[in-house]
């Protein structure tokens, strides 16, 4: 989990190659617990894949990753929909909702 909020396109657009953040074991968005000893760790980004520019257009509205345990559903950002939202589809809970154009801030 990152300490700090930070704006996804400062991230893309190369801004900062170091965060800080913290290591959970498990879904930090579900409350995980934070693993002893890793609650201040440094990432360093060695590259950023840009698939395509945010928000930029697409055909393609949502795509889903899982895990052992559980099924995500994650929105396609287009500038008719410029919100990030995360939802487990397996517990039927959101677990992230931002709006841009920084993603920083919580969908209402």
């Amino acid at each position: 989990r990152p300490l700090e909020n930070f704006s996804l396109n400062d991230y893309l657009a190369g801004r900062f190659n170091r965060f800080a953040g913290s290591i959970h074991a498990g879904n930090f968005e579900s409350g995980a617990d934070e693993i002893p000893g890793l609650e201040r760790v440094f990432f360093e980004v060695k590259r950023r894949p840009l698939r395509r520019q945010l928000p930029g257009e697409s055909a393609v509205s949502e795509f889903t990753i899982d895990d052992k345990s559980n099924h995500y559903v994650i929105n396609v950002i287009t500038p008719a929909r410029n919100i990030q939202r995360v939802i487990n589809a397996t517990i039927g809970k959101p677990l992230w909702c931002a709006k841009g154009p920084q993603f920083v801030d919580p969908c209402d």
